[in-house]
C-alpha cells in the first residue's frame, strides 16, 4: 500500500514529494511495529544508524565530487582536453568514435578486484 500512499498523495495533490516519502515511512515504521510486531526498539535504532552512515558516506562522496568538479573547472582541465582532442581529430564522427570507444574499453584488471 505504500506505493498507492505515496503516489496517491502526490498525484492527488496531498503533499509533495519529499512529504510523501515521510508519510510512507512513518506508515511503514507504524506497520513495522503493530501489525507485523517485527520490529522492535533495538532493530528500530539499528536500521537508524546504518540509514545515517549510508547517508554520510553518499554526502561525503557527493562532497568530494563536488570539490574535484570545482578545481577543474578553475583550472580550465576540461576546456584543455576538448581542445587537444579537437586539433588531434578533426572530423565528428572520428571524434565520437574515440569517445565511445574510451568510453566501452574494458577497465584494467586491479580495478575489478576485490
Amino acid at each position: 500500500m505504500l506505493p498507492v500512499i505515496i503516489l496517491g498523495g502526490i498525484y492527488g495533490g496531498v503533499f509533495t514529494p519529499t512529504e510523501a516519502a515521510a508519510v510512507a515511512a512513518f506508515v511503514a515504521i507504524v506497520i513495522g511495529f503493530l501489525i507485523y510486531r517485527d520490529l522492535n526498539l533495538k532493530r528500530f535504532s539499528h536500521s537508524v544508524i546504518a540509514a545515517a552512515e549510508t547517508t554520510g558516506t553518499v554526502i561525503l562522496i557527493l562532497l568530494f565530487s563536488f570539490m574535484i568538479g570545482r578545481i577543474l573547472a578553475s583550472e580550465r582541465i576540461p576546456q584543455e582536453l576538448t581542445e587537444t582532442v579537437a586539433s588531434l581529430i578533426k572530423d565528428p564522427v572520428m571524434i565520437l568514435i574515440a569517445v565511445n570507444l574510451f568510453l566501452i574499453w574494458p577497465a584494467p584488471s586491479w580495478t575489478m578486484s576485490r
